[in-house]
């Protein structure tokens, strides 16, 4: 299953969105086997995802085409893939409103805690 989420930091209260927002998708660990032949870059990757720390392909309008990297889990807050979807239809666009709303969904749910 794939995890989708938008990048929500907590290093002090209150949380807070980096500008632009980044959303991100969690690339399934059958994925990465697939993707690889070298023994030890797979026993890394698996101890990275073990740590919290999977890789994943993240989005914004500074990058909408995506690029790679290791996201912690921490930073990461779930959204649905209709509202991954929803973004990417608007080129990662999200209004001060809706930015709003996942910070206090975020907060709700304890996000960062």
């Amino acid at each position: 299953m794939t995890t989708y989420f938008v990048r929500i930091e907590s290093d002090d209260d209150p949380l807070y969105m980096l500008e632009p927002l980044i959303f991100g998708r969690v690339e399934p660990w059958e994925t990465i086997e697939a993707q690889s032949d070298d023994p030890a870059d797979l026993a890394q990757e698996r101890r990275l995802y073990a740590q919290g720390l999977p890789w994943c392909r993240c989005y914004s309008i500074r990058v909408p085409d995506g690029e790679g990297g290791h996201v912690a889990r921490d930073v990461r807050f779930a959204i649905t893939a209709d509202e991954f979807e929803h973004y990417r239809a608007q080129g990662w666009r999200c209004s001060d409103g809706e930015a709003e709303d996942f910070l206090a969904r975020a907060t709700r749910a304890g996000h960062g805690k």
